[in-house]
């Protein structure tokens, strides 16, 4: 979103100096002003913030509508409707653009959701979000239409899952604001920041903001507990203000991209199957006797790896992600590791609590 367009409001005098009450707005990218001869008003001598159209496109108060309406009337439904959050609002005939936000997430098992959703939080405007879990969702591409767009998703193998990769790649901006979170699960979010980056690059993006948050682990364990219960209290939280400040910077139009730190990894790493995992994990198996069939395990599967009819899951599609484990509302799928060794050496390598990171 550009800046916020400042209306200065004067009380019209009859002093040669102050003569005829003006309604100044400029905008950083386009600077604009107008002059308007307000008659009635004698109480408004404070600042009054109003959004401002994209490419500064002004907003005129018309002489005859505050006459029509009156002054003080007209300016405090102004006030009150820019605090709404509403895609569109009417304020005395004059339209104000709300600031939209899109929120693009891949959740495999929720913990990124719930942390976009408490980004959205401390966002102003119109939030929409775009999932791209299931296969149908990334058949088509994504139009931009926003003042800002967010892209979060988890860390897979310390990058961003390949298929979610490459579906955001095929998104475009236009010099759009970019915010970007990736959730990995207390061990570390590898290249993932590093791919946004790239991304933001080569699509027109802006990138004003990124976030390394605390997930749960995909595979921790009451005997595993990496991650155990997060994102808590505390994470979403930090969430909240992520989306505070990324408001912050926006309403400033302060578009710098964020320092992020190198991670040292090699790039190629990208390139590995999403699948590779499951050398170390067992592919998820159902658990006859609590089954009733109900299909929810293949209705939630990322991959399309689960026959509808037969429960099986095809191998060479399986991404051990657990969507399939965590969506079961009768917990008839299960799966572990292959060996015990596996998850001891898991369980002591995401020992240390590690907290979210924030980069602006």
């Amino acid at each position: 979103m550009y800046p916020p367009l400042w209306s200065y409001l004067r009380k019209r005098t009859r002093s040669p100096k102050n003569r005829g009450c003006a309604a100044r707005a400029s905008c950083r990218l386009k600077k604009a002003s107008v002059h308007r001869t307000i008659n009635r008003a004698p109480d408004l001598k404070k600042e009054m913030p109003l959004p401002c159209k994209k490419r500064g496109i002004v907003i005129l108060l018309e002489e005859k509508m505050i006459a029509a309406r009156g002054s003080a009337k007209v300016f405090r439904a102004l006030s009150m409707n820019c605090r709404k959050d509403s895609q569109s609002v009417r304020a005395a005939g004059t339209d104000i653009d709300i600031m939209k936000t899109q929120i693009v997430y891949f959740s495999a098992t929720g913990t990124t959701r719930a942390l976009a959703e408490a980004i959205s939080k401390g966002l102003r405007g119109d939030v929409s979000f775009t999932d791209i879990t299931l296969p149908e969702s990334r058949t088509d591409g994504l139009a931009i239409d926003c003042d800002l767009v967010v892209f979060a998703t988890p860390v897979y193998g310390e990058r961003i899952p390949a298929f979610a990769y490459y579906f955001l790649k095929r998104v475009r901006g236009n010099e759009t604001p970019l915010a970007v979170v990736s959730v990995y699960g207390n061990m570390g979010f590898g290249i993932t920041l590093e791919q946004f980056s790239a991304l933001a690059k080569k699509n027109r993006f802006k990138l004003i903001a990124a976030a390394a948050f605390i997930g749960q682990h995909t595979y921790a364990t009451t005997s595993a507990p990496v991650a155990y219960g997060r994102p808590d209290q505390h994470d979403l939280e930090q969430a909240r203000v992520f989306g505070e400040q990324i408001q912050r910077k926006l309403d400033a139009g302060d578009f710098t991209p964020p320092n992020l730190p190198v991670t040292g990894l090699p790039k190629w790493i990208e390139r590995f199957p999403d699948s590779g995992i499951r050398f170390l994990i067992r592919q998820p198996r159902v658990i006859r006797a609590a089954c009733n069939a109900c299909g929810a395990c293949a209705r939630r599967c990322p991959a399309g790896a689960i026959d509808l009819e037969t429960l099986r899951i095809d191998e060479q599609k399986c991404l051990r992600c657990y969507a399939c484990v965590k969506a079961c509302p009768n917990g008839a799928r299960a799966a572990g590791f292959r060996l015990p060794v596996f998850q001891s050496v898991f369980r002591r390598l995401g020992r240390k609590k590690k907290e979210s990171r924030v980069f602006l």
